[in-house]
C-alpha cells in the first residue's frame, strides 16, 4: 500500500484515490476526487488550492427528499439550519429543505470564488444525454472530448 500525506497532514493510501487513468497523451492535469460534503467547506478548499475547478454534480431536490440516506442531514443539517425530524414522516420534507439550502449555498459560493472554474452539472442531464454533457465537461476542462470515448466511461 503506498501511503501519502494529504494537504491537510492526514496519511491516505494513494492507490484509493485515483479510480481512473490520466490521459493517454501523457498531459496530465492534476487529480480529483468525488466526495459530496466537499460543499461544505468549499471556502477552506478555495483558499489552500489555487487555479482549481470544481464540479458540482447537482441532483433533484426530489431525489434528495427521497432518499433513505439521511447521512447528510444529520452530518451538516445544523449548519444550514434543518434539523433532523424526530417524526420520521417529516423527514422527506427535511431532506428536501436541506438539499434546498445547501445547494444555495454552494452555488453561490462556487460562482463568487471560483467563477468560470466553478461548473454545475445537473445529474438527471447527465444520465438521461451523457454525450452532450460530457462535451460541455470536457469543454470545461480544456481537454479534447474524445477522452471519454473510452469504453469503460460509456459502461
Amino acid at each position: 500500500m503506498a501511503l501519502t500525506t494529504s494537504p491537510w497532514g492526514s496519511t491516505c493510501d494513494r492507490s484509493a484515490t485515483a479510480r481512473t487513468r490520466p490521459p493517454q497523451s501523457g498531459a496530465y492535469r492534476g487529480w480529483g476526487f468525488k466526495e459530496p460534503n466537499t460543499h461544505v467547506f468549499l471556502e477552506h478548499l478555495a483558499v489552500r488550492f489555487e487555479g482549481w475547478r470544481y464540479l458540482y454534480v447537482l441532483r433533484h431536490g426530489l431525489d434528495m427528499a427521497c432518499s433513505n440516506n439521511v447521512a447528510q442531514l444529520r452530518s451538516w443539517g445544523a449548519r444550514y439550519g434543518v434539523a433532523p425530524p424526530g417524526d420520521e414522516r417529516a423527514v422527506p420534507s427535511a431532506q428536501l429543505e436541506f438539499s434546498l439550502r445547501a445547494t444555495d449555498r454552494a452555488i453561490k459560493t462556487g460562482k463568487r470564488l471560483l467563477s468560470d472554474w466553478f461548473l454545475v452539472l445537473r445529474y438527471d442531464e447527465l444520465t438521461s444525454f451523457p454525450a452532450s454533457q460530457l462535451s460541455v465537461l470536457a469543454d470545461w476542462l480544456g481537454v479534447g472530448a474524445s477522452c471519454f470515448d473510452a469504453p469503460e466511461v460509456a459502461a
